[in-house]
């Protein structure tokens, strides 16, 4: 617009079909074919403004999406239709409004920022249906609707930098953040699969939908970056507060457990970065990080008391590592390093214990100049887990799971892709 006043537009769109196949013993043994319909477009719009003392941007962010959910049910020999396991439509789109302002300055060798934005999402009203043999004609059940839900927040962002030195700088920084409501499908599923005993005890999809609600973090940081001639060290301490974490419940009146926003948790610890210049083409880097994340009370399961308080969380290991080297030479690169993952646990109590691992990675690449046709052409070859070693990469399983109702996946072994990136 001006010297002093810039305006941006950003506008998007992505289009999800995903299919999913997997086999359930329900119904004597069925195939059942997960259809995920997604479309989302949105727009943000910032005005930046330079002004005299600061950096100012004001912009606002607005989505709309559209999602279809169902399941489908076919006979694992014959693979004949039988019926649908889930069927829900929203009645309107999901949208987002978020107005955001952010400011940033510097005063001598103190930098500052800070930033506010307001969060607020409209979740549609959605009918469930169901549909019984032969015809399996699709039919709108009333305890199947679930409402229409807002969820808003304001969340605000403050961050300081000063440099004491040209060789050491302390900073410090807090942000609220929120995570809206997921894993519709598993709540939607566990009412499905015991619909007359939820019916029994008056119990609707939307009375389930009403504790769920936004996960909001609170994050504090400090740290600091020495830099010296042949070494730089970037130690971080964190510390936050997490509030309505998605958590398995009992509830006594049908006997069952489901999810709901219930669970608090701290966490804390401690990330360094160090990088060591070895020479003009060779730089050895450290990445340690040990953290902590654990419930702040015990918790129940089908009404018993489970000794869950300061226990590490599911899935999170306290120590974790990346190591390597970086070597340089022209237009070569060569990355070879190891990462290192803790122990973890697959339940809350701590009964099931998944061992350590270390793997090994390199990656090359080379980069082509002033070609004909682009300005810079990089080839790059990723070579992970060169070993093979076997290890528990993904933990299925909710914060609180019993022992016994987690499951494990297995890391993925030696693979090699080779990537090419253009610049004009």
């Amino acid at each position: 617009l001006s010297d002093t006043f810039r305006l941006k537009f950003k506008p998007y769109y992505t289009d999800e079909d995903t299919e999913i196949l997997q086999g359930s013993a329900s119904q004597g043994g069925i195939v059942i074919k997960r259809k995920r319909d997604i479309e989302r477009y949105g727009m943000i719009t910032q005005l930046d403004s330079h002004l005299s003392w600061a950096t100012a941007s004001l912009g606002y962010w607005t989505e709309s999406s559209d999602m279809i959910i169902r399941q489908q049910n076919y006979d694992p020999v014959t693979f004949t239709f039988k019926g649908y396991g889930m069927y829900m439509k929203s009645d309107d789109n999901g949208v987002v409004h978020s107005p955001f302002l952010k400011l940033a300055g510097s005063i001598g060798q103190f930098d500052w920022q800070a930033g506010l934005k307001y969060f607020h999402y409209t979740d549609p009203s959605s009918q469930g249906y169901v549909a019984s043999a032969p015809d399996y004609k699709l039919t709108a059940a009333s305890d199947l609707f679930r409402e229409e839900k807002t969820y808003d927040e304001i969340l605000p962002t403050l961050g300081v930098a000063y440099g004491l030195t040209d060789n050491l700088e302390l900073n410090a920084s807090y942000g609220r953040n929120q995570i809206r409501p997921y894993a519709y499908v598993p709540l939607v599923n566990i009412y499905n699969q015991n619909r007359a005993v939820f019916q029994g005890a008056g119990i609707t999809l939307d009375d389930m939908f009403s504790g769920y609600d936004m996960e909001i973090s609170d994050n504090f940081e400090v740290g600091g970056r020495f830099r010296f001639d042949r070494f730089e060290v970037v130690p971080t301490f964190f510390y936050s507060r997490h509030q309505n974490l998605l958590t398995t419940v009992y509830d006594p009146r049908v006997n069952l457990n489901y999810y709901q926003n219930v669970g608090d948790a701290t966490g804390y610890g401690m990330e360094i970065e160090a990088s060591f210049f070895i020479n003009e083409h060779l730089n050895f880097f450290l990445n340690p990080t040990y953290a902590v994340l654990a419930y702040d009370d015990d918790l129940t399961f089908q009404g018993v008391v489970r000794d869950t308080k300061d226990k590490q969380v599911i899935d999170t290991p306290e120590w974790t590592l990346k190591s390597g080297l970086i070597y340089t030479r022209g237009d070569f690169e060569l990355i070879p390093m190891v990462r290192y993952m803790g122990s973890r646990y697959g339940d809350a109590e701590h009964n099931e214990k998944i061992d350590d691992y270390v793997v090994a990675d390199l990656k090359m690449g080379y980069t082509f100049n002033h070609l004909c046709f682009v300005d810079k052409l990089k080839l790059s070859l990723e070579l992970t887990n060169l070993f093979d070693h076997e290890y528990v990469s993904v933990i299925n399983a909710m914060d609180d799971s019993r022992a016994g109702n987690t499951s494990y996946y297995v890391g993925a072994p030696f693979t090699a892709m080779m990537t090419a990136s253009f610049a004009f």
